[in-house]
Parts: C-alpha cells; structure tokens; sequence
C-alpha cells in the first residue's frame, strides 16, 4: 500500500500551541474541502446544502442572508449547483412572483456522505489515543475555545 507523503512543513517545537493548533486547523480544513470537492460542489456550496437541508426550500435573498454571501454570488452557485443536479428551482407555492430553491435526491445525500467523510477523519485524528485522552484533550481544546470567547468579551 502507497502511503501518501505530507507536503505539510514539521511541527513547530513542543510547547508552541497556538502554531500546532493553526497547523491542525489548516489540515482539517484542507481535508474537509476536499469531501466537498469529492461531492462535486465548489467552497461554500456546502452551507447552501446544509441551509436548504434545514429549511427545505429558501430563495436566493434567503440564503445570501442566512451564509453572509452576496445574493449575486449565491446565484452564480444555484446556477452551477442546478447544472450539476443538487437543486432545483421552482415558483412558491404560496407567492407564484418568488422562486424557491430546494435540494434534489442528490443534494440530500450530501450532507450524510460528507459526515460519513469527517467520522472516518474523526477516527484518523483520534487514532492512537486512548478515551481517557481524547476526553481530555476535548476538555483542554474547550479550554482554549473559552479563553477566545473571554478574550472577545472583554
């Protein structure tokens, strides 16, 4: 079996932890775009698949304000995301002047192959470790996460 090689540079020296967090972040973040790339959808495709999921149907102002996306940017995204068979547009059932966007059989099965996709990289990042230190390492990260949301209040 081929192992991948990690184009990723060494880890910074022990006892450095904001640059060994950022360095987790930034391998997590490539591997989760990479499932949404592996769906087929482009970056942020997939917070219009998991509003539409929600809200079973929303229209492009909608869903502009609910991901902080300009409505003409959400509609180039519907367009290709129509194109490639994840939605569908129709006019609303209770104001024939709106048109509503809704996911497609294909669109709903996003959301579960891509947790499918982060379980298998949860088991990876947690592979090695015992509960006992996943627990706490989930208990130190909340730490951290509480120090920022502190930080911020202040």
């Amino acid at each position: 079996m081929n192992k991948k090689k990690c184009c990723c540079p060494p880890p910074p020296p022990k006892g450095h932890i904001a640059p060994r967090i950022g360095m987790v972040a930034r391998m997590e973040r490539v591997n989760f775009n990479k499932a949404v790339a592996d769906e087929g959808l482009f970056a942020g495709q997939h917070k219009i698949i998991m509003f539409l999921k929600i809200q079973g149907s929303a229209t492009i102002g909608q869903i502009a304000e609910e991901t902080g996306t300009a409505p003409s940017t959400v509609s180039v995204s519907i367009k290709r995301m129509e194109k490639a068979g994840f939605v569908k547009k129709r006019e609303s059932k209770t104001d024939g002047r709106r048109i509503e966007i809704y996911l497609t059989e294909k669109g709903n099965a996003v959301p579960e192959n891509i947790r499918q996709k982060m379980d298998a990289e949860e088991e990876m990042l947690t592979n090695g470790l015992t509960d006992e230190e996943i627990a706490t390492l989930s208990d130190l990260l909340d730490k951290i996460i509480e120090n920022f949301i502190k930080e911020e209040s202040e």
